[in-house]
């Protein structure tokens, strides 16, 4: 596995800097300019070109620095390499010479790191302990001037039953005083075995496929500053369904584990199953001016993209239902070219029948083995016929009878956001919100172009003698073309279980069995417990939502964001209690945010709707952000997870959440020989020292609290029995 964090940046390490900011890649002057402490050097771009050939990857770091000081400076570049890889080049020029540089083994690099914190009386860099390191001497580096670098590496990435795993540190968070302007990690896969899921925990990436051996992956963004290592996996495979599993498990305790389905693309082309669409779009007096323009253009892209065995229906409503068609139409061209006229002649006009659209859709389709959808958008509120959300909820149930799936659009912050997630939900559907501002036709053809495609419908999945429980999503979607499933859930029992994934093909009900690993003890995959507490607080968020909060429900997802850092708009106000405050006081909090928050329809209503469904649906890390009842992404900043445990900021010290006022306290001299023999002890404590100069963390049953005194060395024994 690379090492934790690795991305190349620069940064000023001034003398007794007591808050500056690091990156992976560190240029560490050897001398102040002046006694004044300086800020650090911005960096204009930080660009990453990966070449992965079977299983050797070759990894090309690009990147500039900038000094914005009116004298030149002297200093070392660091860059801490992952285990087992190889420099190839490195490229630094001064005055037209290549400049030389060494590598250091971990031992070595130790000692380096340490000597920097004792002078610079900052722990930064202690994130890197445990790790290789290649150092460069850099001299001069221009007054307002840039120095470029480029750094080469090839190394042996992991394979673990045909599934690989590539990480490079792109963590610059707490390392950079400013944005990146410009980051871009782009990552080129060949195999001679076809390439089936490719996933990424950490970032939003985009894949392109040119064959079935053959994948470009690639993460951009502008002035961001990145949090997170960028980790893909992939899986190799001939199979028609690739299914891979990735575990984490303690000592104690049931096991984490991810789940990841997809199909084999390039061989399931002629077994994309023809389907029935039925297309249910308001037209009411509301939906004038742009956003009937953007509705009509939405629909015609859906007709164009329908394929031809499919077959569809159209219908639009104001307090009138008025129907393209009386029967499913072929997707024939002609039928498509003339649904395409009848669109263009949509107007605005009336009121709101949503439950006779939907009545009517639903009654179009026929029984059969096609996998059927409704794709329903509105911008408001029912004002004709049955008005009443829950009756049009049990009446839309009793009449699906067929099984369709229900893909829900509201459009702006007039909408029931109750009813829209609720018809999604209890239909193995999706809903999505265009708020003002976005484009009604991007966001339906974005979805649109997911679900097009299906492969394999009415999914199950039995996980044999695993012991599992907690999944989610709780009801499985539908499998289609270009995508995976992404499943979290817990286990109980570790060792090799046999997997039987089941679903209808082809109107016919298909097997594929797998024997799979739930690992004994696995800490490596620490996302997985992060991204299962991100779901299940999404999903209980929509329970309450939906049926009315309990004690219980408030309780779990107090618990969830306590444990795990993974705050909401409810749970906010952890960061500023006390860690070991009971859970029941916690809750009544909770509650009232809850309560004051109790809505259906509005801005806040949507954004809170928003807000659950991207924990629900989460395939990344969660970011801890939220959109506000303005629809301005809000991010919590006293909040950081390492691995998988959480750390808040109270009164300026980082304490670990998971803390209990039983456990004893051992306090630990700041940048003392105890504080070091903890990192020598257990080279992953870097991680937690890094947070800054004050911090409490837990070692076995003990708190370790580093402060201005305390504890300056440990014998032999007191570290036997501390990291036993």
């Amino acid at each position: 596995m690379l090492s934790k964090k690795l991305s190349p940046c620069l940064v000023l390490f001034a003398v007794l800097l007591a808050c500056s900011a690091y990156a992976d890649g560190i240029i560490i002057p050897v001398r102040p300019i002046s006694k004044r402490i300086p800020p650090p050097l911005s960096i204009k771009y930080h660009h990453v070109d990966v070449t992965i050939n079977n299983q050797v990857a070759r990894t090309e770091v690009d990147q500039v620095f900038k000094n914005n000081f009116g004298s030149e400076l002297e200093g070392i570049y660091i860059f801490p390499i992952p285990p087992g890889a190889a420099i190839n080049d490195f490229s630094m020029y001064v005055g037209g010479e290549k400049i030389d540089a060494r590598l250091l083994d971990k031992e070595s690099a130790l000692r380096v790191y340490e000597d920097i914190v004792r002078r610079q009386k900052d722990p930064a860099l202690l994130e890197y302990a445990g790790r290789d390191m290649f150092k460069a001497r850099v001299y001069p580096i221009p007054a307002y001037g840039e120095k470029r670098v480029g750094l080469v590496y090839t190394e042996l990435i992991r394979k673990d039953t045909n599934l690989c795993s590539y990480r490079y540190s792109l963590n610059t968070e707490k390392f950079s005083a400013d944005p990146l302007n410009d980051v871009r990690v782009k990552v080129t896969i060949t195999s001679r075995v076809p390439i089936l899921s490719i996933y990424s925990p950490t970032h939003q990436i985009q894949i392109e496929r040119s064959g079935p051996t053959k994948a470009v992956v690639t993460y951009i963004e502008k002035n961001v500053k990145p949090d997170k290592d960028f980790v893909i996996y992939y899986r190799l495979s001939k199979e028609q369904m690739g299914v891979s599993l990735l575990s984490y498990k303690e000592w104690r305790g049931d096991g984490y584990f991810l789940l990841l389905v997809s199909p084999n693309d390039w061989s399931i082309d002629q077994k994309v199953l023809p389907k029935d669409v039925v297309f249910v779009f308001d037209r009411s007096g509301s939906m004038s001016g742009k956003k009937i323009e953007q509705a009509r253009s939405s629909l015609a892209f859906c007709l164009s993209s329908l394929n031809e065995k499919d077959r569809f229906a159209l219908i639009t409503f104001n307090d009138v239902v008025k129907e393209f068609s009386t029967t499913l139409l072929r997707a024939s061209r002609k039928n498509v070219e003339n649904a395409k006229e009848f669109v263009k002649g949509l107007s605005a006009s009336g009121g709101t029948d949503i439950h006779g659209a939907l009545v009517s859709g639903l009654d179009m389709l026929e029984s059969g083995s096609r996998p059927k959808m409704l794709l329903f958008l509105t911008d408001g509120l029912p004002t004709v016929g049955i008005t009443d959300v829950n009756e049009i909820v049990r009446r839309v149930a009793e009449r699906n009878s067929k099984g369709a799936r229900a893909f829900t659009f509201g459009v702006g912050y007039d909408v029931n956001t109750r009813l829209l997630d609720r018809l999604a939900n209890e239909s193995k559907g999706s809903s999505e919100y265009v708020r003002p501002n976005e484009d009604i036709e991007v966001k339906v053809s974005s979805l649109y172009s997911k679900i097009m495609n299906p492969v394999l419908t009415d999914i199950e999945i039995h996980y044999g003698s695993a012991g599992v429980s907690d999944v989610y999503p709780r009801k499985i979607p539908d499998l289609f073309k270009g995508s995976q499933l992404v499943l979290t859930g817990r286990y109980r029992n570790s060792g090799n279980a046999r997997i039987v994934l089941e679903g209808k093909m082809e109107g016919k009900t298909k097997r594929f069995s797998y024997t799979l690993a739930f690992e004994r003890k696995d800490k490596e995959n620490d996302f997985i417990p992060l991204l299962w507490a991100s779901r299940r607080i999404g999903h209980l968020i929509e329970e309450i939502k939906a049926h009315g909060k309990s004690q219980e429900l408030v309780e779990e997802i107090v618990r969830l964001s306590k444990r795990f850092g993974i705050l909401t708009e409810y749970t906010s106000f952890l960061v500023d209690k006390d860690v070991t405050v009971a859970l029941p006081s916690l809750r009544e909090e909770a509650e009232r945010k809850l309560e004051a928050a109790d809505e259906a329809v509005g801005g806040w209503a949507v954004n809170q709707s928003v807000n659950a469904k991207r924990m629900k649906k989460s395939a990344q890390v969660p970011a801890n952000t939220y959109y506000d009842d303005r629809g301005v992404e809000r991010k919590f900043e006293n909040v950081v997870q390492v691995g998988n445990r959480a750390f808040f900021n109270q009164n300026g010290k980082w304490v670990e959440t998971t803390g209990d006022s039983k456990m004893p306290v051992v306090k630990v001299k700041r940048f003392s020989k105890a504080y070091f023999q903890l990192l020598r002890n257990d080279p992953s404590v870097g991680s937690y020292l890094s947070l800054g100069q004050n911090v409490q963390f837990n070692i076995g049953n003990q708190q370790i609290q580093i402060a201005d005194s305390g504890k300056e060395e440990f014998s032999q024994s007191e570290l036997t029995e501390l990291f036993d």
